[in-house]
Order: C-alpha cells, then structure tokens, then sequence
C-alpha cells in the first residue's frame, strides 16, 4: 500500500503536490462522527475526539485515502492539561500504537508528552 505525504500550508492540504481542501479531508473522516479534523496553522492538523485534541506531527494520506496520523501533542480541552501517552491509549482503547481503530483513520506512532508542570 503507498502512503502519499501530506503537507499543510496556508489552509491547503497537498499530496505529491496535489491540492487536497478542507471539505476532502473532513469527508475522509466523516463516518465516525466522533472525529473531526481542523485544519489549524502551517503544517499543524488537530484533531478533536470529544474533548481531546490531538496536534500532529505528520499526517499523511494513501491512495485509497485512508489517513494515517502521527501524534505530537494531546491536550484535554476541558481541563486545558497536555495529557500522557498512556493517558492517551487508555482513552483510545487500543493495546498497540499501530492498531487501525477506526476506518480510515490509522495511528502511526504516539510521541511521549508528559504534563503541563514536566511532572509524571
């Protein structure tokens, strides 16, 4: 399966140099209603699941469309905290990083992130 890196600059999504909107990328993620995309500053996707937001690191999409992320950082909006990576996997449920937990939506790697004040 070939991945296509995706590139977001200036609210415009690019994979191998064609132009993907707004409208494209939140379609992908339509089916799971519990998922949507926004598309933030050059080079920044966030995602929102409930009151989690997810910032990524890479984000890419294959020729099938299927979207592929890498987290960077994972805030709970509600309490404005950056979450720990094991805080992150216990609210997706899943038991390994490269799981596929929902349709077209793939978890490539989490990065370590630790809490608002460095503590554990």
């Amino acid at each position: 399966m070939m991945k296509l890196k995706l590139n977001v600059t200036a609210d415009k999504p690019t994979v191998n140099g064609r132009i993907y909107t707004r409208k494209v990328l939140e379609e992908a993620l339509s089916k799971n209603k519990s998922f949507s995309i926004v598309l933030d500053k050059p080079h920044n996707l966030k995602i929102d699941v409930k009151d989690i937001i997810a910032t990524t690191k890479t984000c890419e999409m294959n020729d099938t469309g299927e979207i592929f992320i890498t987290i960077d950082k994972v805030i709970n909006s509600t309490l404005g905290k950056i979450l720990k990576q094991d805080i992150l996997l216990g609210f997706f449920g899943i038991g390994e990083v490269k799981e596929n937990f929902v349709k077209n939506f793939h978890i490539l790697a989490f990065y370590p992130v630790m809490t608002e004040d460095g503590g554990d």
